[in-house]
Parts: C-alpha cells; sequence; structure tokens
C-alpha cells in the first residue's frame, strides 16, 4: 500500500484549484458571452466552432465539429481561454473564382 505524503495532498488540493478556476473562467466567458469564435449549426456538419475565416468574402475556411451546441459554446470559449484566435486564410476557391 503506497503512503500519501501531507505534500502530494497539498498538491492535490491546489491542483483541484486550479482546476476549479479554469473551469469557473471558461464558464464565465460563455456566460458574458464574450467568445473570440463563432458558432452556427451547419446543414452537413452539424454544430461547428468557426476557426479560419476567408480575408476577402469572410466565408468559414476551416471549423471545429461539435457534438451539440452546449459543446460548441464550450469548446470555443476553451479556445479564447487559451488565447487562440479565428484565423485568416488568404481567399478562399469560392471567392477567388468569383475574382478572376
Amino acid at each position: 500500500m503506497a503512503i500519501i505524503t501531507k505534500t502530494q495532498i497539498k498538491n492535490a488540493r491546489k491542483l483541484a484549484k486550479d482546476i476549479l478556476r479554469i473551469e469557473n473562467d471558461i464558464q464565465s466567458i460563455i456566460d458574458k458571452g464574450e467568445s473570440r469564435f463563432d458558432i452556427s449549426h451547419d446543414e452537413d456538419h452539424g454544430w461547428i466552432v468557426h476557426t479560419a475565416y476567408c480575408q476577402v468574402g469572410g466565408c468559414t475556411v476551416n471549423f471545429a465539429p461539435a457534438d451539440c451546441k452546449e459543446s460548441a459554446k464550450k469548446l470555443a470559449a476553451e479556445m479564447t481561454f487559451r488565447g487562440l484566435t479565428p484565423n485568416t486564410n488568404g481567399c478562399c476557391a469560392s471567392c477567388s473564382e468569383d475574382l478572376y
């Protein structure tokens, strides 16, 4: 049987507090609508988080799928919490075709 030290207990408590703080910060981003990422429902893919846009027409170039609206909101908030922002990826094929 392993013996748990006071230091290990102290570290576990600190970790639990840090996890709770992070979860609360993410929930705050959701509650305040402060996510940097848009979410929407796509006919083909269901709920998605927009992760990249066309610089010309603002078209969605890349996205992350989610199981439901709440999952999409949480993913968008988690990415915002980590300091990420949506990318802009030049001109998409559709806009390029329209331009030329």
